[in-house]
């Protein structure tokens, strides 16, 4: 895995969500979109200029695991929602709605690093949540100094089954963000 250099364009990404393993408060597929917002949002404002369409299509998923997802991260306290209420307009008499407002809460402290370019790859090659949790926990190792774990070690530490960590793995192999 490129672990970057530090001039590298990198965004923050809260490491309590990062840490989140074996889904116990954040499942995979939250994370998945999570990390899709953060690399999107405003690093000063936490705003993200995205519709949930293009969250789904940017994220790979469908368009109502985007709300259901959206939803956890909110509960969890990971992103705000402004949600605008429907209003008649004058001219046409149709109800028209305005898309909602997402702003993530960008940490000022407990955050890791994470280059754009590694999640512009996990998005071009439509990696799934599980791959992405896994990409999650090998970079905080890295990050921190530590070697490469070993398979049964992110196999332990995300909870996910022997099958989806080797696909996770090949995944991130596939795209170039490890090397097996």
């Amino acid at each position: 895995m490129y672990t970057g250099h530090r001039a590298e364009p990198s965004f923050r990404f809260p490491q309590k969500l990062a840490k989140d393993t074996k889904g116990k408060k954040i499942t995979a597929y939250a994370k998945q979109l999570a990390l899709t917002m953060f690399s999107y949002a405003s690093q000063h404002t936490g705003k993200v200029n995205k519709t949930q369409r293009e969250l789904a299509k940017l994220s790979g998923m469908a368009l109502d695991t985007v709300s259901r997802k959206l939803q956890e991260l909110e509960k969890a306290g990971y992103i705000a929602v402004k949600r605008h209420r429907a209003k008649r307009d004058p001219e046409t008499g149709r109800m028209t709605r305005s898309a909602s407002e997402y702003t993530c809460i960008v940490p000022q402290k407990g955050y890791i690093m994470i280059p754009y370019r590694s999640v512009r790859k996990l998005e071009e090659a439509k990696l799934h949540g599980a791959t992405v949790a896994v990409f999650l926990y090998i970079y905080r190792q890295i990050r921190k100094g530590h070697a490469y774990p070993s398979f049964s070690k992110i196999r332990k530490e995300t909870g996910l089954a022997d099958s989806t960590v080797r696909a996770g793995l090949k995944g991130l192999d596939s795209v170039g963000l490890l090397y097996i």
